[in-house]
């Protein structure tokens, strides 16, 4: 049974609870205490902070592997426990105290927790690798765009903010143009980040490079061009060390171009002998181009368990 200078304890039971992606897992242990001279009762409500101070219960946030090892003998850091996983991220999260033996003795019932968990989509073969909870989300929806050629040969351009002359068959009207609704997706991606690896101020001043840009490759199964990144938010996840990064993307089928006439100096477009648009171009806001794919930092693992869930 470890000592310490005022106290002396045995831990009975350990109890472990292993969570699915996006759950906790927990480590629980029951420690009974005594004060080294056995006629003193321990006064939970005074020697609390004692308890803490002399390493006999952790203190608020401890490593699990820091708490195995009170008296800073081994290794600073510890050396991790053969076979230990997701345990060496688990903190410690607070306790209950309770009287037992006619106040002879406490017994502490502690408790540790993590939102990591091993990579299910890791070959079994290989070291374990370990994940946070990542998500997809996806909303179909229309923007309303003024279409004044139909039948068009010069297709919105991916890769290019403005086209040559569209071609097509003016529509009836087609110097004032009509509106066209024109398919979008929203797509929301969601990333749990450890601030105790990664600052949160770090990752607010990293990742708002994104907002604004224009995707330079495919992603997310979207063709170079299609997506913008419309926002990025950084937001504390409960009490714990975790906080959400959330990209805000915006797919549009034509590429979030356009049509747009050519205007005349009154400013109502040229017209050609049959009153229709003299020149009409694919044109788009100019963006810069950003490979979004940077997001994952070359981690595929990530990257398969947040677009296409642990199982693909």
């Amino acid at each position: 049974m470890p000592d310490s200078a005022s106290f002396t304890w045995n831990t009975t039971e350990y109890t472990i609870t292993v969570g699915e992606l996006g759950q906790e897992s927990t480590i629980e242990a029951t420690r009974i205490i005594r004060k080294l001279t056995g006629a003193q009762f321990v006064d939970i409500l005074t020697e609390e902070v004692d308890l803490i101070a002399e390493t006999v219960l952790p203190y608020q946030n401890q490593l699990f592997v820091e708490a195995t090892d009170p008296d800073g003998a081994g290794p600073d850091p510890p050396a991790l426990p053969a076979g230990i996983t997701w345990q060496q991220f688990a903190r410690y999260r607070g306790h209950t105290l309770t009287y037992a033996q006619n106040q002879q003795a406490v017994i502490a019932r502690m408790r540790w927790s993590t939102m990591y968990v091993v990579d299910p989509t890791y070959p079994e073969a290989a070291a374990e690798k370990y994940a946070l909870p990542s998500s997809i989300e996806y909303v179909a929806r229309t923007r309303m765009s003024k279409l004044y050629r139909t039948g068009w040969s010069v297709t919105p351009p991916p890769a290019s903010d403005a086209s040559a002359d569209i071609g097509g068959t003016a529509i009836a009207g087609g110097f004032q143009g009509t509106d066209q609704p024109v398919g979008q997706v929203a797509i929301r991606m969601r990333f749990m980040q450890d601030a105790s690896a990664v600052p949160m101020d770090t990752a607010a001043q990293n990742l708002t490079d994104y907002m604004g840009t224009i995707n330079s490759v495919a992603f997310a199964g979207c063709a170079a061009g299609s997506l913008i990144c419309e926002g990025v938010s950084v937001a504390k996840t409960g009490t714990m060390e975790y906080y959400e990064v959330t990209f805000e993307f915006l797919f549009d089928r034509w590429y979030h171009h356009e049509q747009v006439p050519t205007f005349a100096e009154d400013g109502n477009p040229k017209l050609n002998a049959s009153l229709g648009p003299a020149e009409v171009k694919w044109k788009r806001l100019p963006r810069t181009s950003v490979n979004f794919n940077d997001i994952y930092a070359t981690n595929v693992q990530l990257q398969t368990i947040t677009e296409n869930g642990w199982w693909a």
